[in-house]
């Protein structure tokens, strides 16, 4: 929390001096003749970094790691600025200060076209060095919102798997509440030694074992207490020796 509140602060402070700056800058348009191209360049590369600036502030609110890496670079970019301002201000007041300044004399832009075009260069950088890490900040953010969502789609997922095995248990309870296992136990030991082998007996299965049937297929079928699968592998493996 102090982290972010120094960020924000430090952020609001350098739009300050941006503005300030930026301000002076217009004066110096104004007021000086022929202005050279420099220094309106470096009047819209200072409004362009007021525009991230405040951007920047508002993500500095909930900020990530990324844009914690920019502290560093935001002490630098305020001496820059600073300089700046000292010299415009430095400058207008001994213009101000002579007394014919005001009346017949205009502002004289007091940086050399390098020391200018230095400026501009060093205020890209900064501006565009805030916007990647707005961006890293961002995709950042954008992780951990994609791993929330699978997460609560996982917790969906589970939920819903369970919500099926709770519905099919209550089928199960309606159909017979009791512990079926154990009720297939019980049934299952009621089976008879030779159950079943009167079928084998019946005309149509001796004609089938014979080896000339109707139908080449034997289909058995019967409730489940018959234990009809024990039945089936029993006189099949009698009927393969037969």
């Amino acid at each position: 929390m102090a982290e972010a509140v120094g960020l924000a602060a430090s952020i609001l402070g350098i739009i300050h001096i941006t503005t300030k700056v930026a301000s002076l800058s217009y004066s110096y348009i104004t007021g000086v003749k022929r202005a050279p191209d420099e220094l309106r360049k470096l009047a819209d590369e200072l409004k362009s970094l007021t525009t991230v600036l405040t951007t920047l502030s508002i993500c500095a609110n909930d900020h990530g790691p990324a844009l914690l890496q920019i502290q560093g670079p935001l002490q630098s970019c305020v001496s820059e600025l600073l300089s700046i301002q000292i010299k415009l201000e430095s400058s207008s007041i001994k213009e101000k200060g002579r007394w014919w300044g005001m009346s017949f004399s205009r502002l004289q832009w007091p940086c050399e076209e390098q020391e200018t075009l230095n400026y501009i260069s060093k205020i890209e950088r900064f501006k565009n060095l805030v916007t990647l890490a707005m961006n890293a900040d961002q995709v950042i953010r954008s992780k951990v919102i994609e791993t929330g969502i699978k997460e609560i789609c996982a917790i969906k997922s589970k939920d819903e798997v369970l919500r099926i095995e709770k519905r099919r248990m209550e089928v199960l309870n309606w159909l017979y509440p009791s512990d079926f296992d154990k009720r297939h136990i019980e049934i299952s030991s009621r089976r008879q030694k030779d159950t079943g082998q009167w079928v084998l007996r019946e005309p149509v299965v001796q004609e089938w074992c014979g080896g000339n049937p109707r139908n080449r297929l034997l289909w058995a079928y019967g409730i489940h207490e018959f234990d009809l699968v024990s039945w089936r592998w029993k006189n099949i493996y009698q009927l393969s020796f037969d």
